[in-house]
């Protein structure tokens, strides 16, 4: 695993767990912020390392859920020790993520692949929550649609979107190295042309859009729930992933002025597809858009 979204001050640490346990403490990590975790051998067989680098909003979470950690020896090389397990994951009936290094299998008639290099931003396709999110793109855009991906990460679901045949797509992102990395994604692909990626507000972009990507975590999602709905048009669907199972009831209710169509779910996280009320006022402000770990 390799997923998450960015930050400043962030540490490596190093936290032991039960080899059991390994999987759902990894989520964990991801869920407070980390761009990559890697999975290393301890003394003892039934224990593993998990090395993540964290910023002090999730250091502080750890402390205060109990959990030990310590510094571990950044050299860089363990942020990329995942790669060597990386493959390719089909999402929904047609659509395939491969990362770049992997070699591509046959295709099956009808099959859209992306292509992507994601470096240290979110989005190599593995994660729960971005296959979540592809399913409901691949079964929710429509040819010439305008779609938004808030916290853009790798730009994987846009890119998605636009090979999908979307016509347009913003992809926004608080982290400047995911903006670039999306841009990058963007051209491998060959959609550079259809996919806008930047750092722009949610407040400061112009007009609705058909379809709302949101991959991010329960908190930002409440912050960030009025410009969601208000930048959704009426009709429009928003899907939010990042939401353990276990929070999906919150995260709907926070999302004023919409209505639940569909809810999936995949190894213990959730992605709603909601739609946006006809002539339902959207409430709240904010301007964050935080990509999910």
């Amino acid at each position: 695993m390799g997923e998450a979204g960015g930050g400043s001050a962030r540490v490596a640490v190093e936290v032991e767990v039960e080899r059991g346990s390994a999987e759902l403490v990894a989520d964990r990590l991801f869920q407070l912020g980390a761009t990559a975790v890697a999975e290393q051998a301890a003394g003892d067989g039934d224990r593993v390392v998990l090395v993540a680098d964290l910023g002090p909003a999730g250091l502080d979470a750890l402390a205060a859920e109990g959990r030990q950690v310590r510094p571990a020896e950044d050299d860089g090389a363990w942020q990329d020790a995942w790669r060597e397990h990386a493959r390719a994951h089909r999402c929904g009936r047609h659509l395939v993520v491969r990362p770049a290094w992997v070699l591509p299998s046959e295709p099956e008639p009808g099959d859209v692949e992306v292509v992507v290099e994601p470096g240290g931003a979110f989005g190599s396709g593995s994660h729960a929550t971005t296959r979540l999110c592809l399913a409901a793109v691949e079964r929710l855009v429509r040819p010439g649609d305008r779609v938004l991906d808030v916290g853009c990460g790798s730009g994987v679901l846009g890119v998605a979107a636009a090979l999908l045949g979307a016509g347009e797509v913003d992809a926004v992102d608080v982290d400047p190295h995911a903006v670039e990395v999306t841009r990058r994604v963007a051209a491998a692909n060959g959609v550079a042309h259809l996919v806008r990626a930047s750092g722009t507000a949610l407040d400061a972009l112009d007009g609705t859009y058909d379809l709302v990507l949101a991959n991010l975590l329960l908190p930002t999602i409440r912050e960030l729930a009025g410009p969601l709905v208000s930048r959704t048009r009426p009709g429009g669907h928003l899907v939010v992933s990042g939401v353990l199972v276990d929070q999906a009831d919150e995260a709907r209710r926070s999302l004023a002025g919409t209505e639940a169509v569909a809810s999936d779910e995949l190894d213990g996280w959730v992605a709603l597809v909601l739609a946006r009320s006809v002539g339902s006022p959207a409430r709240g402000r904010g301007s964050r858009a935080e990509p999910h770990g």
